[in-house]
């Protein structure tokens, strides 16, 4: 798959190849590991991201490389065109500067390579069932980045009013997860098959609330009508309703205009995902970043492992 991979961008788009760069003279002694996103075309949602960079930090850190993330010079559906949209929801994992890489004389641009560079199989469903993978996913987080002011003071007032510890998460993704059922990705329960698995779950476990994050509209609906009050939500919670499902949720012009929010409302949601005291979730990158974010601390979880789409 990689050669494949690599072969296929040596023709169409050598942009995106893994190569080397000098911009400058300083740092002569250092070599700087600039993390670009593999596509720039606005699909890739923010957990994706994220961890794709975790990937290449750690990918630096063993290869004495010093990493710094640019999401001002390569596009995510994030992208302003005038700020590093990383620096809206973390802390980057080294004291550079962005000026200063671009002064640099030494640096590496990510991307695809014939040879061995980040591990493919780490943040996957595994993370799951194996404590020696969620605590590796777990420390590289908390030795490398911070979650950014704004997104800590979002999550503070919010679990100021929701007590998450004291919640179990509820975690679905429907919408084009549903329609689409994108080949790779992670398959879906349905609202009915999820609803079974809490039950369930509630059956074994005391708790009261129920923290939902869902983006699907139908998806809260029903759970509300099922649990009524005991699910709790963000105050600044909106849902996709009317999604038509010719495209992917990213290009259809169904989610939050203001990009910087539309990540950071997301991303919150996440940490405070990770912060309850159970987690009932299906499989995608935001319940892989939660779990890995809680260290698999949970008192107790059920997780739908459904497979992938083919």
């Amino acid at each position: 798959m990689r050669i494949i991979q690599y072969m296929y961008l040596m023709i169409i788009n050598r942009n995106r190849l893994m190569k080397r760069e000098s911009y400058g003279n300083e740092n002569p002694d250092k070599c700087i590991l600039l993390i670009r996103p593999s596509t720039e075309d606005g699909v890739q949602g923010l957990m994706s991201l994220f961890i794709q960079a975790l990937r290449w930090i750690e990918y630096a850190n063993l290869n004495g490389y010093i990493p710094y993330v640019d999401y001002k010079n390569y596009e995510t559906q994030y992208h302003d065109g005038v700020n590093n949209a990383w620096d809206y929801y973390f802390t980057q994992p080294s004291s550079l500067s962005l000026e200063e890489v671009y002064k640099s004389k030494n640096v590496i641009l990510t991307g695809a390579s014939l040879r061995k560079t980040v591990d493919y199989h780490l943040f996957r469903s595994t993370i799951f069932s194996s404590n020696e993978e969620c605590r590796r996913a777990n420390n590289l987080i908390l030795n490398n980045i911070n979650i950014s002011p704004e997104i800590e003071k979002i999550v503070n007032d919010e679990n100021s009013r929701i007590h998450v510890e004291n919640c179990a998460g509820l975690f679905i993704r429907g919408t084009d997860y549903i329609m689409l059922k994108p080949t790779g990705e992670y398959v879906q329960p349905t609202i009915e098959e999820y609803i079974k698995g809490v039950d369930k779950f509630l059956a074994d476990y005391e708790v009261e609330n129920l923290f939902l994050v869902t983006e699907d509209y139908s998806y809260y609906k029903k759970l509300t009508e099922h649990y009524k009050n005991r699910i709790k939500i963000v105050s600044f919670d909106s849902f996709v309703r009317g999604y038509s499902g010719k495209d992917v949720l990213s290009k259809s012009n169904v989610l939050i205009e203001d990009k910087r929010k539309r990540g950071s409302y997301y991303f919150s949601k996440i940490v405070l995902l990770s912060k309850c005291k159970y987690l009932i979730a299906s499989i995608t990158m935001g319940s892989i970043v939660a779990y890995s974010l809680n260290g698999g601390n949970y008192e107790g979880q059920y997780i739908f492992d459904l497979g992938l789409y083919s």
